[in-house]
């Protein structure tokens, strides 16, 4: 098991974006063509921007911790596209490059 020995939600949110999510599978190996495994050796390649402003994403963090407070069943899907588009923020993603990591392009 892996730990990663930290309490700050803005990291939470940015390890777990659509962005990182994406970056990973282009340097991890793939279980299957659905599955990569997150072991050590991959995920100490993921570059973690610190944003100025943690503020913004921590408040969307703590609004799906609460919505899954309630229902864990909550969809959440807004709140983690605004999460999304603050990360493509920190990184200074061009329109373009969002459109390859949302495999749109």
């Amino acid at each position: 098991m892996y730990m990663i020995p930290a309490q700050e939600l803005w990291l939470l949110a940015v390890l777990n974006s659509r962005l990182i999510f994406w970056f990973f599978t282009k340097v991890s190996s793939k279980i299957q063509s659905d599955y990569v495994r997150w072991i050590a050796q991959f995920v100490s390649q993921i570059p973690v921007v610190t944003p100025l402003d943690s503020r913004p994403i921590e408040k969307l963090v703590d609004r799906i911790l609460a919505a899954k407070r309630t229902n864990t069943r909550v969809d959440i899907l807004t709140l983690e596209q605004e999460i999304d588009q603050l990360v493509y923020q920190l990184y200074g993603l061009t329109e373009k490059e969002i459109a390859i990591v949302e495999g749109k392009a």
